[in-house]
Parts: structure tokens; C-alpha cells; sequence
């Protein structure tokens, strides 16, 4: 998948109803890494692009859809 945008990963966290450490939970890193995508600071790896793909997608089948 494409790399997301910052305001594309806030965006997904926020209509998932998780907090910055949450995600960073389920994802796999520390909530400041979450917090630097959010803000520009750093880009995602492609293993947790993955990862938010897959939340993403999960979500979806729940009925939650979220644009890629």
C-alpha cells in the first residue's frame, strides 16, 4: 500500500476510537512514534503501513469504513 499521509493516519486512529497509544499498541511501536507520523516528523516503515492497512480493513468488515 501507498504510504499514508499524516492526516490520513490521525484520521483512521480517531474513527477507529483509539487514543495515540492504542494504536501504537496494536501496531506495534511507542505512542511518540505515532504522535511523529501524525505530525509529519516521520513516515511509517512498511511493516506498520501494513499493520495499518490491516486495522484499517478490519475495521471495514465491521462495518466502519474508512477511505484508503
Amino acid at each position: 500500500p501507498p504510504h499514508p499521509t499524516p492526516g490520513y493516519i490521525r484520521t483512521l486512529r480517531e474513527a477507529l476510537g483509539m487514543t495515540q497509544a492504542q494504536m501504537a499498541e496494536r501496531i506495534g511501536v511507542s505512542k511518540m512514534t505515532v504522535a511523529r507520523w501524525e505530525c509529519g516528523k516521520m513516515s511509517p516503515g512498511d511493516e506498520a503501513v501494513a499493520a495499518l492497512e490491516k486495522l484499517r480493513k478490519a475495521r471495514a468488515r465491521r462495518g466502519v469504513v474508512i477511505a484508503a
